[in-house]
C-alpha cells in the first residue's frame, strides 16, 4: 500500500482529521467499556478487542499517512480476487471494524454517541477515497 505524506492538498486533510476523529471516540469507547468491566463482566472483552484493532488499522493508516486512494484504484484495476483482498480490508476495514463493533454491545449515552462518530468519520474517509479514485480515473 503506497504512503502520501503531503497534508496540503484538501482530501489528505479531510482523511487524516477524520481519523484522528475516530481514534479518539474509538479511544473514549475502550475507557468507557473499560469503566463499565465490573457490570459487563468478560463480555466487555470482545467489543474491546474489535476496538482495538480498529486502533490498530486506523492509527497504522493515520500515523503514515496512507493514501486510500492508491488502494481503491487497486480495487477497480484489478479482476483478481485474490489480488483485491488485502486492498479491500485496507480500504473497508475502518468502517467494517466500527459497524461490528457497534452491533457487539449496546451501552447508552456517551458510548452510543462515540459509536456512532466512529461509523461516521470511517465512512467520510471511505467515501472520500473512493470519490477522488474514481474522479482520478476518468479524467
Amino acid at each position: 500500500m503506497a504512503a502520501h505524506k503531503s497534508l496540503n492538498e484538501p482530501y489528505a486533510t479531510l482523511a487524516y482529521y477524520m481519523r484522528v476523529v475516530q481514534l479518539v471516540a474509538l479511544l473514549l469507547q475502550i475507557a468507557i467499556l473499560y469503566s463499565e468491566s465490573d457490570r459487563l463482566g468478560i463480555s466487555f472483552l470482545f467489543p474491546v478487542t474489535m476496538h482495538a484493532l480498529n486502533i490498530y488499522h486506523t492509527g497504522y493508516r493515520w500515523y503514515y499517512h496512507i493514501d486510500g486512494r492508491y488502494d481503491f484504484k487497486q480495487l477497480l484495476s484489478s479482476n483478481d480476487f485474490g489480488y483485491k483482498l488485502p486492498y479491500m480490508l485496507a480500504v473497508l476495514g475502518s468502517f467494517l471494524l466500527a459497524i461490528v463493533g457497534h452491533f457487539m454491545l449496546r451501552i447508552e449515552g456517551l458510548y452510543l454517541i462515540c459509536s456512532y462518530i466512529s461509523i461516521a468519520t470511517s465512512g467520510v474517509v471511505l467515501i472520500n477515497e473512493a470519490f477522488a479514485a474514481i474522479i482520478s480515473k476518468l479524467m
